[in-house]
């Protein structure tokens, strides 16, 4: 029989073992039987574990399964002969195959930024037990690169600690709400229905007929300011449902698919190739669908009947940032040989126009708005101008969690899941062009709370864009003498 000394110990402390006098002789005089057992060792642990992943018999994720032929490399074996006095030597008369070190790959990640983003999503939702998840993409404006991915999640129950669990910025499908009302300000500057975004529309109440809901929020705007008329860029400052119902329906009613070929066109339509497999297929309720009524199109322009992923979001809005140069997100940067560059990556455009420049200035100018007097005035104060836009959206609860309730959004005790998204870019301000495009969203349990894309999203944008303010003296003003320095004398 066999005695198990001790489980899962290092290469140094088998050499230990190796050393104490039982076990010296090795495995056929002393007694000793060592299982090897090889892995990769993560020098950051858990930070971003999900997008480096790892290969474990079946279990394969991340760029470890998707780079694993490139990783691997190839085994080694030779054949051995036992001598007179029972070693094992090589026999030198058989072939043999030596081992073979496997690739490289660069990442794009920034392992500085991943680790501020990773501690600024848990300071926003670690205690709060109503809180599911929560995730975080940085992206590169230019190039698509992406330099930070965070997800955070809890298990079904809020005891359960947060972890790396799964890639919900690549497969969480849903409806986004009001940051997809960028979407159709984007559509309707491109296509010159808005002109200006002064341009003003009839309050009506907040009603737009043919069975749209009230927008509430406008009756207060009516009886706050007495008007009767909104700007756009108002009812985008405060994301009025109505406005974007009222405008879709006004300039694109009679030809919806105009609009939804805007949508196509800015790729939230597809699951477009991704370096690690896996990203949602969003679903598109268009014209002809099973799914389409006469409200839809109202929907779609504040955000429902359309369920996108966040990836998708966040290449929207870094077309945005990139004066209407939509490009494809990526992870790795090259394949590396022993230090050489064996295969190289380089930025590639998922659409070379999503809009003309002039457009992603208007729209930039609009979401600028909504950090400085709007939904997001918490990211007011960061060390860099941010231009964004909230997002508040209800989740489609599974028929387990609905209990019985016919309600899609709601259980049996009238609880709701909700997301609460911020994204946007930075620096926003005239003096720089935009350098990395952001997005946070929170996700929670089943709860009587809403979770507002301007308090612990913008909160956590906040805090990233000022660490990563800290790290890069490119944006910080050059120091000057601004006093004389008194003459020195030499005493006699």
């Amino acid at each position: 029989k066999s005695l198990l000394i001790r489980k899962s110990v290092d290469l140094e402390t088998l050499r230990r073992i190796q050393t104490f006098p039982l076990y010296k002789e090795g495995s056929y005089r002393g007694g000793l039987i060592v299982e090897a057992h090889e892995e990769r060792i993560y020098p950051y642990d858990s930070l971003a574990r999900r997008v480096i992943g790892y290969v474990k018999e079946q279990n394969r994720i991340g760029l470890e399964n998707s780079f694993d032929s490139e990783l691997h490399g190839r085994d080694g074996y030779e054949w051995r002969r036992v001598t007179d006095d029972g070693s094992w030597v090589r026999d030198l008369d058989s072939t043999s195959v030596q081992v073979q070190d496997g690739n490289d790959i660069r990442t794009t990640l920034n392992v500085d930024f991943q680790d501020i983003a990773d501690k600024a999503l848990r300071a926003q939702i670690d205690g709060d037990d109503d809180v599911r998840a929560g995730i975080c993409i940085i992206m590169e404006a230019k190039t698509g690169a992406i330099r930070a991915m965070v997800n955070l999640s809890r298990g079904a129950t809020p005891q359960t600690t947060l972890w790396e669990r799964e890639n919900l910025v690549l497969r969480q499908v849903g409806e986004q709400g009001s940051v997809m009302k960028t979407v159709t300000l984007l559509s309707l500057v491109e296509d010159g229905h808005v002109r200006t975004l002064e341009q003003t529309i009839p309050t009506n109440n907040g009603v737009v007929s043919g069975g749209y809901n009230q927008d509430v929020h406008i009756l207060d705007y009516q009886r706050e300011t007495g008007r009767r008329d909104i700007s756009v860029m108002h009812g985008f400052e405060i994301s009025s449902n109505y406005v974007f119902t009222y405008l879709a329906e006004n300039y694109y009613g009679k030809n919806p698919q105009e609009m939804f070929d805007h949508i196509y066109s800015y790729r939230l339509g597809e699951a477009f190739d991704f370096d690690i497999p896996g990203l949602g297929t969003p679903v598109v309720n268009r014209p002809g669908t099973p799914s389409w009524s006469k409200t839809t199109l109202g929907t779609t322009a504040y955000g429902y009947s359309i369920s996108v992923t966040p990836l998708h979001i966040a290449t929207f809005y870094n077309g945005i940032a990139n004066k209407g140069r939509m490009m494809k997100p990526y992870l790795v940067e090259s394949v590396e040989k022993d230090g050489k560059v064996i295969r190289q990556f380089e930025p590639s455009a998922l659409n070379a126009s999503i809009c003309s420049p002039a457009t992603a200035d208007t729209v930039t100018r609009a979401l600028r708005a909504v950090v400085n007097t709007g939904t997001a005035t918490r990211l007011k104060s960061a060390k860099l101008s941010v231009a964004g836009k909230t997002g508040t959206a209800r989740v489609v609860l599974s028929a387990d969690e609905r209990g019985g309730s016919r309600d899609p959004y709601s259980d049996a005790y009238g609880r709701k899941k909700f997301q609460g998204t911020f994204v946007g870019f930075f620096p926003a301000d005239p003096e720089h062009d935009p350098k990395y495009t952001i997005l946070v969203t929170v996700y929670s349990y089943p709860s009587h709370r809403n979770f507002y894309g301007g308090t612990k999203p913008a909160l956590a944008v906040r805090e990233i864009v000022d660490k990563i303010y800290a790290l890069d003296d490119t944006w910080r003003p050059e120091l000057r003498p601004t006093a004389k320095v008194p003459e020195m004398t030499e005493e006699k």
